[in-house]
């Protein structure tokens, strides 16, 4: 995960929007946390809603 952070770190900017897809709520207030440090759009879906979360983070 901390690999994953770094990542996220280094291209924080890079994004217009990032969606999050997870099955747990620790997930979702990751993104809203991180959501705070970029400029970047980030939401969270729910696993099942992952084609949803495509379609959002390719609208602009």
């Amino acid at each position: 995960m901390l690999n994953d952070i770094k990542i996220d770190t280094a291209h924080a900017n890079d994004f217009a929007r990032v969606a999050v897809a997870g099955e747990s709520r620790w997930v979702e207030w990751g993104a809203k946390f991180f959501n705070s440090l970029t400029r970047s759009k980030m939401r969270w879906f729910d696993a099942g809603e992952i084609e949803g979360a495509v379609v959002w983070a390719r609208y602009l």
